[in-house]
């Protein structure tokens, strides 16, 4: 039996491939080797926003825009210099404004000679799937309450940080910090009035702190920052400024109530006071309760 030329398959039975590719219920579409469109089904007129005849009439940058264009072109030509099956994904945006994450599936097709004389192409949609992962993976890095870096995810960038440093050898600071008398502020208050407190500090401290640093929730009232290559002297300038913000003001609950709220901090430096994370918050850790048996709202280092 002869082998089919698919180009030839493709001219003749034009009516009878549409008639197949609009019951695929993902967008399918044929290109020829210089990167025109030949056909493609319903699915990919909605998602593309144009339809059969204007991808037969348009050019790539008339459809996609250049920049867009020229993405899917280079992986055109990728594919065509190397026949055979490609996958890859891509951001795609239709006339309408309409951001997609599409995942392509495409092989080449030969003629009856063997020679490369087009393509196959479906779309898979995955913006829904990405969407889904990126919420998730917020889920599993942010505290749900104030919004900043939970404890794991704090801890283990705060382990990329020490690796680094100690490759390089450099330092960097941490600060161990707790919010004064919060269980009596919880208990005379209100859970919701201890929830207002560690927003507002955790929305506090963010805006003095650098992009380069580390700050998540420890736990419960407590609070690190992470600062890399950062000496001592220089964190101390800067808790100190952390400390005064929240000194200064006070917060306002939803009932009326006027909370003056105080900080003690525990402050200490890799590799003076720890080889590791361990040692390093426990360090912390012994400094902040040295803070709050010396009367409170004051930062005192390992």
């Amino acid at each position: 039996m002869d082998e089919i030329d698919l180009s030839q398959f493709i001219d003749k039975n034009h009516k009878s491939l549409l008639m197949v590719l609009d019951l695929i219920p993902i967008p399918a579409f044929i290109k020829d080797t210089q990167g025109n469109y030949l056909s493609c089904n319903t699915s990919f007129e909605n998602v593309s926003g144009f339809t059969r005849q204007q991808l037969l009439e348009m050019s790539a940058d008339e459809l996609w825009g250049k920049s867009q264009a020229e993405i899917f072109l280079a992986k055109d030509k990728e594919l065509f210099d190397n026949p055979g099956l490609q996958i890859y994904e891509s951001k795609f945006t239709n006339l309408e404004g309409v951001e997609y994450i599409l995942q392509f599936h495409k092989t080449t097709f030969t003629n009856s000679e063997k020679e490369v004389s087009g393509l196959l192409g479906v779309i898979f949609d995955l913006t829904k799937i990405k969407q889904l992962e990126q919420s998730l993976f917020k889920l599993s890095q942010i505290d749900e309450l104030t919004q900043i870096l939970n404890r794991r995810a704090g801890l283990d960038q705060m382990e990329k940080v020490l690796k680094d440093s100690a490759r390089k050898n450099k330092v960097f600071s941490i600060v161990l910090i707790d919010i004064d008398h919060f269980k009596k502020l919880n208990d005379t208050y209100g859970h919701s009035a201890g929830d207002l407190v560690l927003k507002t500090v955790a929305e506090d401290l963010t805006t003095l702190l650098r992009e380069t640093d580390i700050f998540f929730r420890y736990g419960g009232e407590e609070f690190v920052i992470c600062m890399p290559e950062t000496s001592l002297s220089k964190m101390k300038g800067i808790t100190e400024r952390l400390l005064t913000k929240i000194d200064s003001k006070n917060i306002l609950t939803p009932n009326g109530d006027s909370l003056h709220i105080t900080l003690s901090m525990g402050l200490a430096v890799f590799p003076k006071h720890g080889n590791n994370l361990e040692q390093l918050i426990e360090a912390s850790d012994q400094a902040m309760y040295v803070a709050k048996n010396s009367g409170r709202n004051c930062i005192r280092v390992a």
